[in-house]
């Protein structure tokens, strides 16, 4: 017997456990008290990271290790044993004997059908890809859209500023606050964001600014409408503004909100989904809004556009703002502004 080599038995007298040194590999072979009947590790050392591998009993490999001081570190792989080809079953990345980074499930197929995100601060797991968040994302598009396509400013817009008597040049104004507004405080928001562990808490303000806003264009139209033109083009310009500036406060959150909570591959289907579907409510939204100005007369049919428009937008904010956000646990330190 080799000075290396180690056998321990079962009180029958078969081999329980047997290792022994192979040239460079370490064995370890666990028997089933039984001569023939064991599964099998193969240990390589090598600039002080261990490589293992595991074998099933008909010598399938089963699983992928490495460790560093004895724990686990880098990629843990498992494999398919019954297709015994290879195929990789699940990934799981280790970090000092903890699950730290991107965890992925497979099918037979090799199609991803789980990911997962482990933090190594905190030892805790965010996932990534979930069906609920997708599907809320799509809806938060579609539910968006048919609200604001109402005020499209190439074609309702003008219609009612026309109609209180406001000029081109005031259509063009409020065409340039509803859809370049948001541009102006985004560096902003974006500098104030970045120490903030959570977005979601901020984005649902910007969600109820935005909704408060559209659903006060409507009112005010309704309360002071053909009495009051002037006044009524001020609130619909004043809502205008806090739609379109609060949403430069929410672009920045909902793009953060999106890269913690989908993978960089899956970010591309479910926007691309988003887009289709907001095209979708786009074709909705025109056959409501003109629904809607055929059914009633001016102005009312313009107050119960962004009237009923609002709690449409809401229905999708309501989708997206119960995603689960996973926590940020490194934040940047915010400088001061000079």
């Amino acid at each position: 017997m080799k000075e290396n080599q180690k056998i321990i038995k079962y009180q029958s007298g078969n081999i329980e456990m047997e290792t022994y040194q192979d040239g460079e590999t370490f064995v370890k072979k666990h028997y089933y008290n039984a001569k023939d009947a064991y599964v099998k590790e193969l240990s390589y050392l090598k600039d002080g990271i261990k490589k293992v591998k595991y074998f099933t009993e008909k010598g399938v490999l089963s699983k992928l290790n490495y460790f560093v001081d004895d724990k686990r570190h880098g990629l843990e792989t498992k494999y398919f044993i019954s297709k015994a080809d290879g195929s990789i079953k699940s990934t799981k990345s280790y970090e000092n004997g903890k699950l730290h980074g991107e965890n992925i499930i497979y099918n037979e197929k090799g199609e991803i059908i789980k990911r997962e995100i482990f933090a190594l601060e905190n030892y805790k797991r965010l996932s990534m890809d979930k069906t609920s968040s997708h599907i809320r994302n799509i809806l938060h598009g579609f539910f968006l859209t048919i609200g604001t396509t109402i005020a499209e400013p190439s074609t309702i817009l003008p219609l009612i500023v026309n109609y209180f008597g406001g000029s081109s040049i005031l259509v063009g104004f409020f065409a340039a606050l509803l859809r370049g507004g948001a541009i102006i405080v985004q560096l902003f928001a974006a500098f104030k964001a970045q120490s903030y562990t959570l977005m979601m808490p901020y984005l649902h303000r910007v969600f109820m600014v935005r909704f408060l806003a559209w659903f006060f264009i409507g009112v005010s139209i309704l309360l002071f409408g053909e009495d009051s033109p002037t006044l009524t083009l001020f609130c619909i310009g004043f809502g205008l503004f806090l739609f379109s500036f609060s949403a430069g406060f929410g672009a920045i959150y909902f793009k953060d909100i999106i890269g913690k909570i989908f993978s960089h591959k899956f970010r591309g289907k479910t926007m691309a989904y988003r887009q289709f579907f907001s095209g979708a409510g786009g074709l909705i939204s025109g056959a409501l809004a003109g629904w809607i100005i055929a059914s009633f007369d001016a102005p009312m049919s313009y107050g119960y556009l962004f009237i009923i428009s609002s709690f449409i937008m809401g229905l999708g904010y309501l989708s997206f703002g119960t995603i689960d956000e996973p926590v940020k646990e490194k934040v940047s330190k915010r400088e001061k502004l000079i």
